[in-house]
């Protein structure tokens, strides 16, 4: 169950990028497991939070719309999922607004993909598609929360409704304590920005009585809620961190956090990597655009793009060069510790 943590963990322990790279090449040489699949089914969601620079924009929900068929995602998995270690179920979307969810997941397992992830607000989830994605084997469930009180959690996540969260969480709770989640651990993901950081220490008088496994704490990096102010809170952040720290390892929590609120300023090697094992599907592109996904596999378009070359060429290249060559996207990426 801690796959991914410890393949995080060794990210950041070894700092060279050089054999990070070299391990790649040769998974990818041989065919095997070593990428990280994020599918989003939907182009949809149905929340406009404040901090999210995708669907809480109106003009980015008009233009970016559509859904993966059955056929499309069928022939994805056949192309992508015998290389995959993870594979997470939302990423700018909302997955629980795809017609089988729980039947994702189980396509996942059929292709023998050891970590399995459901990135959800968790509003649309019922416990009916709850008990459906555990009976199929969901690794890890992940709910985003944006507030630890109602007014705040309603606010920077427009749409939602705080007593559905919480009878979610009586949900989980219940079917935990039935030993349905033995093989299925519970992620937190908080982001915070200054108006909800303060409640962030209140985040366990909350949700305390959940008994879940992971907690991340995400600082805002960029969106369309404007910080009226600012954004340098440093001190106050690693205060509430501390006490959250503390808490997590009386509860044996896993605490995933940015050591400063406003990290995402300073370089980030422990991202070089994720070009190369990183893999975006939604129902606008397969990994790259000019990849033909319907009419050639994943390893012809490797041989027709070179793809080895790039691998080898990262390999020798500088820190420098490959954080100025990678997308804007990766750079924050990786760069909270481990606790």
């Amino acid at each position: 169950m801690n796959l991914i943590y410890n393949l995080i963990k060794i990210n950041q322990i070894i700092r060279m990028h050089r054999i990070k790279f070299i391990g790649v090449f040769f998974c990818h040489l041989l065919g095997l497991r070593h990428l990280f699949l994020r599918l989003d089914p939907v182009n949809s969601c149905n929340l406009k939070c404040l901090m999210c620079r995708s669907y809480g924009d109106e003009t980015y929900r008009m233009k970016h719309t559509g859904s993966l068929s059955p056929t499309q995602l069928h022939r994805i998995a056949h192309l992508l999922f015998h290389r995959a270690l993870h594979i997470s179920y939302g990423c700018i979307a909302e997955p629980t607004l795809y017609e089988d969810l729980p039947g994702l997941v189980k396509l996942a397992k059929d292709y023998k993909i050891p970590f399995v992830s459901v990135v959800t607000n968790g509003q649309l989830l019922t416990e009916t598609m709850l008990r459906q994605l555990l009976a199929n084997r969901l690794n890890e469930l992940i709910l985003s929360i944006h507030g630890v009180k109602k007014y705040t959690y309603e606010r920077f996540m427009v749409g939602a409704s705080f007593e559905r969260l919480h009878t979610l969480l009586e949900t989980i709770t219940k079917l935990k304590q039935q030993g349905l989640f033995k093989k299925c651990k519970v992620r937190i993901n908080y982001v915070v920005n200054s108006e909800n950081l303060d409640e962030l220490g209140s985040l366990f008088d909350i949700v305390g009585k959940l008994d879940f496994n992971i907690l991340q704490i995400r600082p805002m990096i960029a969106c369309n809620f404007k910080d009226q102010h600012g954004l340098s809170h440093d001190t106050r952040y690693q205060t509430v961190i501390q006490g959250i720290k503390q808490q997590c390892i009386k509860r044996d929590i896993l605490l995933l956090a940015e050591n400063k609120f406003m990290a995402n300023e300073n370089e980030n090697y422990n991202s070089l990597i994720l070009p190369a094992i990183y893999r975006y599907i939604s129902p606008e592109v397969v990994w790259r655009n000019d990849f033909e996904w319907q009419t050639e596999t994943y390893d012809q378009h490797c041989r027709k793009k070179h793809y080895t070359k790039f691998l080898l060429k990262n390999i020798f290249s500088k820190n420098k060069e490959l954080i100025h060559s990678i997308h804007p996207e990766f750079l924050h990426s990786l760069k909270y510790s481990i606790r």
